[in-house]
C-alpha cells in the first residue's frame, strides 16, 4: 500500500520529540522510534522482547524513555532505555525490573521524575504511591494516603511530588527526601 493509506495497528501511547520530528511509539507488541522527513514519518528502531502490551511512561523524554511491559493480571517489567548523544533509541534496554501487577487506571498516573532518578505509581487499590529508583529498581519507599489518588505530578527540578487525592487534598512531598512537606484540605473552586 502507499505510504498514506498505510495504518499502524494497536497503538497505545505516542511521544513526540524534537518539534515532532522523532516519534516514540509504544504498540501492543513493543516499542518503536520514527522519523520526520520530507514530511512523513518512517521508521527508524524496533524493540521487541516485550511480553505483553507495551506502555510509555510518562516523564520520558529525549534520553530516557521508561515502557511499562505490561502483562496483567501477573507482575509486569519496567523497562528503561536510553539514548545515544544522535536522539536514537537503544535497541535493548539498559535496565528492567519487575513492579507489581498495575491496573489500567494505574497506567494513567505513572511518571519519571525529570532527573531520570525515581519512577513513581499509585498501586491497584488507588490509596499506595510506589517509589523505585531507576538506578537498580529497588523500591524505595511506598507512601499511603487515606483516599484514591487520582493525580501525582512532579516539579521540572524533581525536588518536590504534589499528588492529589480524595474528593479535595493535594500533598507535596519533598522527593529526595521522601517526606510530606505540606498538605492542602478542602480546596474547592469556591474557596472553601
Amino acid at each position: 500500500l502507499p505510504p498514506q493509506q498505510q495504518r499502524i495497528q494497536g497503538v497505545t501511547s505516542v511521544l513526540p520529540l524534537g518539534d515532532g520530528k522523532q516519534l516514540w511509539m509504544a504498540q501492543n507488541n513493543g516499542l518503536s522510534q520514527w522519523g520526520e522527513q520530507d514530511g512523513a514519518y518512517e521508521q527508524r528502531v524496533v524493540v521487541g522482547g516485550f511480553d505483553g502490551e507495551c506502555h510509555l511512561v510518562k516523564g520520558s523524554n529525549e534520553r530516557l524513555v521508561a515502557a511499562l511491559d505490561y502483562t496483567y493480571p501477573k507482575s509486569s517489567r519496567l523497562m528503561v532505555f536510553q539514548a545515544n548523544e544522535s536522539g536514537v533509541l537503544s535497541e535493548q534496554p539498559t535496565r528492567t525490573f519487575t513492579i507489581t501487577s498495575p491496573s489500567t487506571q494505574d497506567l494513567e498516573t505513572m511518571i519519571l521524575t525529570p532527573d531520570g532518578k525515581y519512577f513513581i505509581y499509585n498501586e491497584w487499590n488507588l490509596r499506595l504511591l510506589n517509589v523505585y529508583s531507576l538506578e537498580d529498581g529497588s523500591l524505595v519507599k511506598t507512601l499511603d494516603f487515606p483516599s484514591s489518588i487520582s493525580s501525582i505530578e512532579v516539579t521540572g527540578d524533581s525536588r518536590q511530588l504534589l499528588v492529589y487525592h480524595g474528593p479535595d487534598s493535594i500533598t507535596l512531598f519533598d522527593l529526595p527526601m521522601l517526606e510530606k512537606v505540606n498538605e492542602l484540605k478542602h480546596m474547592t473552586r469556591y474557596g472553601g
